[in-house]
């Protein structure tokens, strides 16, 4: 494959697996970020079987027939038809040693292990909306995953990769999918007129629209990214800093970003930033871990400019977890009404096509800045025979490329990698706040936060 050094080989195939036909309606979370591509890539330090992996995949899709699925005009929007059409898999081997990795490696593109997708061909129905691709080098083994925010979040991938896992290494799937949604559309209330009052939008102008519209066409260049390490002893520096404050870790991370960005953003009044939940993980809704499909709530918050740049890193920490709060079943039920009203009125869907952002998009996608937490993903669960994933990256999209963007994950040896999707010059400002001395913070700064 074009820019990958010393392919040999390279073959694609259709795989299935024998499940239920069914079909299933988008939900107002599967538009918010409608048909985005999530590529992830997980790295392994031996190659990979590839039967093995096929043989395990084929019996997965048993059990989650949306993922091999194809988009569906309906007559309220769009839909996900499941007839066991099956995934791409494509298997490509190297005879050259696999890219270094690690926090000091140079950079690799990573796009060039996660298949890519014909975005408009999926909307018509005419293209998978899963692929996987095994690039098998002598030394080791990249194992990308693509997908669509249309079909899946987060939570959804990591459970199918887990039990992925599980099949391969002759074990069962402990809890079967969830995939009615029909679960989340049982949950909407009202007329949909309105978002609920916690959302709290800040509404943007058709100037910033355009711009924005126009950046995600363009493929904007604006940010770059920094990875640091957080070790053992950096978690416990804020661990103690975040009980005596009552917050959590994350939080902090978040109020560093946003202190940061109000003393540089010299126009208006107002900064929207917010964060990013998983409502398996919360009471408001029943909705199940097992879920498949989206579940994510996207809080704003807007702070006075001039009242973020004079507070402590704590106090915005607290007000950011006070969102949380926000969330509420009647909150979110109200959302949900408000966004299935959008699909009826074809103002996020019309002919099999989305159209139109939403306000609710719009405010999401032109928040100032917003943490991402993964720490909790099973990232490094997937293990086949006894290899196990070595090093975790993603592929960033149009949206993650125009907002300001904090990402937690796991470390393989313990601790937490922080990504930092910024402008260059908001990562070395950040750098210097933090302390960052060989990708790692100065422990007297984290245990001295104010």
């Amino acid at each position: 494959m074009a820019g990958i050094d010393g392919v040999v080989r390279t073959e694609g195939s259709v795989l299935k697996g024998n499940a239920p036909t069914m079909e299933t309606r988008l939900t107002g979370f599967d538009y918010i970020l409608g048909n985005t591509p999530v590529r992830r890539v997980l790295y392994y330090d031996k190659p990979l079987n590839i039967e093995l992996l096929k043989a395990g995949l084929r019996e997965t899709l048993a059990y989650y027939p949306t993922m091999q699925g194809r988009i569906k005009r309906i007559p309220d929007g769009l839909a996900v038809f499941a007839d066991n059409q099956g995934i791409v898999f494509i298997d490509v081997e190297s005879s050259a040693c696999m890219p270094e990795i690690g926090l000091h490696a140079p950079e690799h593109d990573t796009s060039l292990y996660a298949p890519e997708f014909d975005l408009p061909a999926i909307l018509k129905g005419e293209e998978p909306m899963f692929k996987i691709q095994v690039t098998n080098f002598s030394n080791g083994c990249i194992l990308g995953l693509s997908t669509t925010h249309l079909l899946v979040d987060g939570g959804t991938f990591w459970n199918f990769v887990e039990d992925w896992a599980r099949l391969m290494n002759g074990e069962s799937v402990t809890e079967l999918p969830a995939m009615n949604r029909d679960l989340i559309f049982e949950q909407a209330s009202g007329d949909g007129s309105q978002p609920s009052t916690s959302m709290k939008l800040k509404k943007m102008n058709l100037a910033a629209k355009l711009k924005l519209i126009w950046q995600l066409i363009i493929g904007p260049k604006k940010n770059a990214a920094a990875m640091w390490y957080f070790d053992e002893e950096c978690i416990a520096a804020l661990k103690t800093y975040s009980e005596e404050q009552q917050l959590s870790r994350f939080d902090l991370m978040g109020a560093m970003l946003f202190k940061l960005l109000a003393n540089e953003i010299d126009s208006g009044d107002d900064i929207q930033v917010g964060s990013i939940y998983n409502l398996r993980l919360l009471s408001a809704l029943p909705i199940p871990t097992t879920y498949i499909g989206n579940a994510l709530a996207t809080i704003p918050k807007l702070f006075k400019k001039q009242d973020l740049r004079q507070a402590t890193i704590g106090s915005i920490a607290q007000q950011i977890r006070s969102s949380k709060s926000t969330i509420t079943t009647e909150g979110l039920q109200q959302d949900l009404a408000y966004y299935q009203r959008q699909v009826r009125e074809g103002k996020l869907s019309k002919e099999g096509r989305i159209t139109a952002i939403s306000e609710v998009m719009f405010a999401t996608m032109g928040g100032n800045a917003y943490p991402y937490n993964i720490w909790a993903f099973p990232i490094y669960n997937f293990t086949i025979q006894g290899n196990t994933a070595v090093w975790y990256d993603f592929v960033a999209s149009s949206i993650f490329k125009i907002m300001n963007l904090i990402i937690v994950m796991p470390a393989p040896q313990g601790g937490l990698l922080v990504k930092v999707l910024t402008r260059k010059d908001r990562i070395n400002a950040l750098a210097r706040e933090l302390g960052i001395v060989n990708k790692r913070p100065d422990i007297n700064v984290l245990r001295n936060l104010n």
